[in-house]
C-alpha cells in the first residue's frame, strides 16, 4: 500500500481485509497502516516478521495486557495465513478447538510454568520435569497432541493438493 491507509472504512470485515493485503500487497514481512484517528497499525505477514516480533525484539512492541486473548487469537490466524496459507480463523471463532488449545497450553499456570523452567534449566534435565505426573504436564501433552494433529492435517491436505496439480 503505497500510502499506507486502509482503502476501506468500515465496508467489509476487518481480517477479511487484511487477509487480502497479505495475499496482494508487497511487503517484507511487514505493512503499515494507520486506522480511523491516525492509529499507525503494523500487519506481520511472514513467520519471520512474527519471529522478530515476538522472540528477537520482544521488548520494542508495546502488547497491553488487556489486548492478550486478541493477540493469541490474531497470532494463530497469523501464522496459519503468513506461514501455512490456511485460515484458523481463531478471530472469528474464539471457541474454535484449536484456539482453545493453544490458550490452555499457554495460560495454564504461568507460575509453574516459569518454576519448571528454572528448575530444567538449573537442577534437573527438563525431559524428566515433564514426565512428573502434574496436571501442568498433562494439560501441555494433551495440548501439544492436538495441536500438532492439526498442523499434520494441514500438511496432508497439502500433499494432497500438490499431488493431484
Amino acid at each position: 500500500m503505497a500510502s499506507g491507509q486502509r482503502q476501506h472504512h468500515f465496508s467489509r470485515n476487518s481480517l477479511e481485509e487484511m487477509s487480502e493485503w497479505i495475499k496482494t500487497v508487497p511487503n517484507d514481512g511487514l505493512i503499515l497502516y494507520y486506522m480511523t484517528g491516525n492509529l499507525e497499525r503494523v500487519l506481520l505477514t511472514s513467520p519471520k516478521a512474527l519471529s522478530d516480533i515476538l522472540v528477537h525484539k520482544a521488548y520494542d512492541f508495546r502488547k497491553p495486557d488487556l489486548i492478550n486473548n486478541w493477540a493469541s487469537r490474531a497470532t494463530l490466524d497469523i501464522v496459519g495465513l503468513a506461514g501455512m496459507d490456511h485460515e484458523f480463523e481463531a478471530l472469528q471463532n474464539p471457541n474454535n478447538k484449536l484456539n482453545m488449545m493453544y490458550r490452555r497450553f499457554f495460560n495454564s499456570d504461568p507460575d509453574m510454568i516459569r518454576i519448571t523452567l528454572l528448575l530444567g534449566l538449573f537442577v534437573v534435565d527438563l525431559k524428566y520435569l515433564q514426565n512428573l505426573p502434574v496436571r501442568r504436564n498433562k494439560i501441555a501433552q494433551e495440548s501439544s497432541e492436538f495441536i500438532r494433529s492439526v498442523a499434520r492435517q494441514i500438511i496432508h491436505e497439502k500433499r494432497e493438493k500438490m499431488e493431484k496439480n
